[in-house]
């Protein structure tokens, strides 16, 4: 309800609009779904991973919201250039978000998977969307090192691309319970391609408004 702008009235339907994974697939996860548009058109990447320890991102689209088709494999861990960037390890792909760079080409943002939260990763290349889609990459990366920047999300404005990741909690949980807090979202990151594939990645300007007038003392 477009009057509900403060979502009191919301209630959810009795049934997911996805309530599993598709029939005949061997997926054992199944994950972190990711809406976008493309050519007028609703689109949703899920992560996912298989018995047999494949990472994939599977794609759905819709006509409503309330009905959505299960539309393929988008990639996965079979693919080449992923596994030349990522190698073989990650047994699920997570969180997976994909944006448009300034030079026309797409990114598709991973969160690998193997057993705990392991590191994060990026493939640049073209999306192909039609009855069966897919993402043919070119090249590729990671996001970040080790472990603490994980499950990035991204969000499309105007002429650029913010991104921000879960610097998640590895401490204990009594020493979490002790602190109060538990794990934090980074500082925004503006992110691009350049001509080559791999990403350009900078501070979000906004973050220089934080600057004091003068040295701490």
């Amino acid at each position: 309800d477009p009057a509900d702008d403060r979502l009191t009235a919301w209630r959810p339907l009795p049934v997911p609009v996805v309530p599993g994974p598709p029939p005949g697939l061997d997926v054992v996860m199944f994950r972190d779904p990711f809406v976008f548009r493309h050519a007028g058109r609703r689109w949703a990447l899920v992560g996912a991973g298989h018995a047999d320890g494949t990472p994939s991102v599977l794609l759905y689209d819709c006509e409503e919201l309330t009905d959505w088709r299960f539309a393929g494999v988008l990639l996965d861990g079979h693919d080449p250039v992923a596994t030349g960037v990522f190698g073989d390890k990650a047994v699920g792909w997570e969180c997976p978000q994909l944006f448009e760079t300034s030079g026309g080409d797409h990114v598709l943002v991973v969160s690998l998977w193997d057993g705990d939260p392991r590191t994060t990763g990026y493939l640049t290349g073209t999306l192909r969307l039609g009855g069966q889609g897919e993402f043919v990459p070119r090249a590729g990366g990671r996001l970040d090192h080790g472990r603490d920047f994980y499950a990035p999300a991204v969000l499309r404005e105007p002429g650029r691309t913010l991104m921000w990741g879960w610097s998640w909690e590895a401490r204990d949980e009594a020493a979490v319970l002790t602190a109060g807090w538990a794990g934090t979202l980074t500082a925004p990151r503006v992110v691009d391609a350049r001509p080559d594939g791999s990403l350009r990645v900078v501070p979000a300007p906004e973050l220089e408004l934080l600057r004091a007038d003068r040295p701490f003392a």
